[in-house]
C-alpha cells in the first residue's frame, strides 16, 4: 500500500467516525426533546407547571395546666456544722410554709444539697474571702402542681419567708427570678383541630388569589405544617411565655396548589 492509498483510508475512517458521533448526538438530542430521559421529563414538568403557595394561620388562647417552681435555699457561714444546722432549719421552715399555704406534700419535692468551700478553689487566698462566707450550702426544693392558682397564691407570699430569715434563690435550671413557671402540656390535644383550621384558611387564601388572578385552582401539590409556637398572651417587650399562665398557641401551615387557565 502506497502513501496516497494509506492517507485516503485514514481520511475515510476519520470521516466515518465523525459521522457516527454526529448521528449519536442527534439521536440523544432527539430523545431528550421528547422526554425520554427521566431528568429531562422532570425538568419539563416543573417548567410547565404553575402553582401558588399560601400560608394558613390558626391561633388558640390556652391556660397553663402545670406549674413548676424550682427553689433554692442558700446558707453561708465559716463554720460548716453551724451552716448545715441553719440549712436544715430553713428547709423545715420552707416546707411548713408551703403546706400551710395550701400545697400538699406530694406537690413538693426535696432535691440535692451541695456544699462549696470557697477556700478550696485554686488560687484563692483566705484574705480574699469575706469573713462569714467560706462555706456555701445550697439545697433545692421543687414545687410541681396542676393547681395553677394555688401556686400563684403561694408565690405572692414569699416575703413572709424573708421575714423569717429564709433566703431563696432561683432553683436549678431556672432564671434569676424566684418565680414559678407555667406550662401548657396538652398541645397534642388541640393540634389536629388547629392543623385543619390552618389548612382551611390556606385554601381560602388560595381561592382569593385565583379569583383575583382570573385562573382556576387545581389539585393540592404539597402541604407542610410549620412550627407550632407557644407565645405569651401579653406580648410586651421582653415578656417570657413560661411566666404567664395564659398563652397563645400559633400554628402555620404552608400549602401549594396547582393553578391553571
Amino acid at each position: 500500500m502506497n502513501d496516497d492509498t494509506f492517507s485516503d483510508s485514514c481520511d475515510r475512517s476519520t470521516a466515518f467516525g465523525w459521522s457516527r458521533f454526529l448521528s449519536a448526538m442527534v439521536l440523544a438530542m432527539g430523545l431528550a426533546a421528547i422526554g425520554y430521559f427521566p431528568s429531562m421529563a422532570a425538568l419539563r414538568w416543573v417548567a410547565n407547571t404553575h402553582t401558588v403557595t399560601v400560608k394558613g394561620l390558626a391561633d388558640r388562647t390556652v391556660k397553663a395546666d402545670l406549674a413548676l417552681w424550682p427553689l433554692r435555699l442558700v446558707v453561708v457561714d465559716d463554720d460548716i456544722t453551724r451552716a448545715q444546722e441553719q440549712l436544715q432549719r430553713n428547709k423545715a421552715t420552707l416546707l411548713a410554709f408551703l403546706v400551710k399555704q395550701g400545697l400538699t406534700e406530694d406537690e413538693v419535692t426535696e432535691g440535692s444539697t451541695l456544699l462549696r468551700d470557697r477556700l478550696a478553689a485554686e488560687y484563692v487566698s483566705r484574705d480574699s474571702v469575706t469573713p462569714g462566707t467560706r462555706f456555701v450550702l445550697t439545697s433545692d426544693v421543687r414545687v410541681r402542681s396542676p393547681r395553677i392558682e394555688a401556686v400563684q397564691a403561694v408565690a405572692r407570699q414569699t416575703s413572709d419567708l424573708a421575714k423569717a430569715g429564709v433566703v431563696l434563690a432561683a432553683g436549678e435550671g431556672s432564671s434569676s427570678l424566684v418565680a414559678p413557671y407555667f406550662l401548657f402540656t396538652k398541645l397534642n390535644v388541640i393540634k389536629p383541630e388547629m392543623v385543619a383550621e390552618a389548612t382551611a384558611n390556606a385554601r381560602i387564601a388560595a381561592l382569593q388569589f385565583v379569583h383575583d388572578s382570573g385562573v382556576a385552582l387545581g389539585p393540592l401539590v404539597s402541604a407542610s405544617q410549620g412550627q407550632v409556637e407557644i407565645l405569651p398572651f401579653d406580648p410586651t417587650p421582653g415578656a417570657q411565655e413560661e411566666l404567664q399562665p395564659t398563652k397563645t398557641v400559633r400554628l402555620v401551615s404552608t400549602v401549594t396548589y396547582a393553578v391553571g387557565p
